[in-house]
Protein backbone atom coordinates (compact mmCIF):
# COMPACT_ATOMS: atom_id res chain seq x y z
CA UNK A 1 0.00 0.00 0.00
CA UNK A 2 1.32 3.74 -1.11
CA UNK A 3 0.51 7.01 0.27
CA UNK A 4 1.02 10.14 -1.49
CA UNK A 5 1.37 13.09 1.28
CA UNK A 6 0.73 16.17 -0.39
CA UNK A 7 1.94 19.51 1.29
CA UNK A 8 -0.48 23.08 0.46
CA UNK A 9 -0.77 25.70 2.14
CA UNK A 10 -4.25 26.37 3.64
CA UNK A 11 -6.28 28.12 1.61
CA UNK A 12 -6.86 31.29 3.37
CA UNK A 13 -2.91 32.19 2.94
CA UNK A 14 -3.36 30.78 -0.36
CA UNK A 15 -6.73 33.59 -1.22
CA UNK A 16 -4.78 36.50 0.44
CA UNK A 17 -1.41 35.76 -1.30
CA UNK A 18 -3.28 36.10 -4.81
CA UNK A 19 -5.25 39.28 -3.65
CA UNK A 20 -2.23 40.84 -2.87
CA UNK A 21 -0.11 39.89 -5.86
CA UNK A 22 -3.10 40.86 -8.03
CA UNK A 23 -3.17 44.73 -5.73
CA UNK A 24 0.65 44.24 -6.38
CA UNK A 25 0.28 44.32 -10.51
CA UNK A 26 -2.05 47.43 -9.89
CA UNK A 27 0.74 49.13 -8.25
CA UNK A 28 3.66 48.24 -10.12
CA UNK A 29 2.90 46.63 -13.47
CA UNK A 30 3.32 43.07 -13.92
CA UNK A 31 7.15 42.90 -13.72
CA UNK A 32 7.82 42.78 -9.69
CA UNK A 33 9.64 40.40 -6.99
CA UNK A 34 8.19 40.07 -3.97
CA UNK A 35 9.28 38.74 -0.61
CA UNK A 36 7.54 38.03 3.04
CA UNK A 37 9.07 38.98 6.58
CA UNK A 38 10.60 36.13 8.64
CA UNK A 39 7.29 36.03 10.65
CA UNK A 40 5.22 36.41 7.19
CA UNK A 41 3.20 38.95 8.49
CA UNK A 42 4.21 41.47 5.94
CA UNK A 43 5.06 40.76 1.87
CA UNK A 44 7.45 43.49 0.18
CA UNK A 45 6.39 43.88 -3.50
CA UNK A 46 9.29 45.72 -5.88
CA UNK A 47 9.27 46.47 -9.19
CA UNK A 48 11.96 45.24 -11.29
CA UNK A 49 15.00 47.76 -12.88
CA UNK A 50 14.41 48.13 -16.29
CA UNK A 51 18.16 47.79 -17.44
CA UNK A 52 18.41 50.08 -20.25
CA UNK A 53 16.71 52.64 -18.57
CA UNK A 54 19.18 54.50 -16.15
CA UNK A 55 18.47 55.80 -12.87
CA UNK A 56 14.94 54.70 -13.24
CA UNK A 57 12.95 55.23 -10.04
CA UNK A 58 11.49 51.72 -9.06
CA UNK A 59 8.62 51.41 -6.66
CA UNK A 60 8.01 49.26 -3.65
CA UNK A 61 4.84 48.40 -1.76
CA UNK A 62 4.69 46.51 1.42
CA UNK A 63 0.88 44.90 2.18
CA UNK A 64 0.30 43.61 6.18
CA UNK A 65 -0.90 40.35 5.11
CA UNK A 66 -3.83 39.95 7.69
CA UNK A 67 -5.44 43.02 6.85
CA UNK A 68 -4.57 42.93 3.36
CA UNK A 69 -3.59 46.66 3.41
CA UNK A 70 -0.84 48.72 2.06
CA UNK A 71 1.68 50.11 5.02
CA UNK A 72 4.41 51.59 3.24
CA UNK A 73 4.78 52.71 -0.78
CA UNK A 74 7.34 54.37 -2.12
CA UNK A 75 9.95 55.20 -4.72
CA UNK A 76 13.49 55.19 -5.20
CA UNK A 77 16.53 55.33 -7.38
CA UNK A 78 18.20 51.74 -8.00
CA UNK A 79 19.62 50.75 -4.88
CA UNK A 80 18.01 48.13 -3.32
CA UNK A 81 14.90 47.90 -0.63
CA UNK A 82 14.80 44.64 0.98
CA UNK A 83 14.11 42.91 4.46
CA UNK A 84 16.37 43.82 7.23
CA UNK A 85 14.63 42.12 10.15
CA UNK A 86 11.47 40.81 11.04
CA UNK A 87 10.10 44.53 10.41
CA UNK A 88 12.51 46.49 9.00
CA UNK A 89 13.58 47.39 5.53
CA UNK A 90 16.73 48.76 4.49
CA UNK A 91 16.42 50.70 1.36
CA UNK A 92 19.37 52.13 -0.71
CA UNK A 93 18.50 55.36 -2.67
CA UNK A 94 20.97 55.69 -4.66
CA UNK A 95 21.57 59.70 -5.94
CA UNK A 96 22.73 60.14 -9.27
CA UNK A 97 26.37 61.23 -8.22
CA UNK A 98 27.48 60.78 -4.51
CA UNK A 99 29.15 63.95 -3.22
CA UNK A 100 33.24 64.00 -2.75
CA UNK A 101 32.82 63.68 1.48
CA UNK A 102 30.39 60.70 1.21
CA UNK A 103 29.57 57.31 0.35
CA UNK A 104 27.23 54.69 -0.77
CA UNK A 105 26.68 53.65 2.44
CA UNK A 106 25.21 57.28 3.33
CA UNK A 107 22.48 57.01 1.50
CA UNK A 108 21.13 53.44 3.19
CA UNK A 109 18.00 54.09 5.61
CA UNK A 110 16.63 51.32 7.72
CA UNK A 111 12.65 51.60 8.28
CA UNK A 112 10.34 50.52 10.49
CA UNK A 113 7.30 48.94 8.95
CA UNK A 114 5.33 48.81 12.28
CA UNK A 115 6.15 52.37 12.63
CA UNK A 116 4.20 53.42 8.87
CA UNK A 117 0.95 54.96 9.01
CA UNK A 118 -0.51 54.80 5.78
Amino acid sequence: MWFIAVACKPAAVVDSTNRLDQLAVEKLGNDFISEKNATGEYILYVQKNVPTVPAQALAFVVFEVASQKIVLEQRFIPGYVRWAGDYQLELLDQPGMIRQQEELKDYIRLISVRAQKF
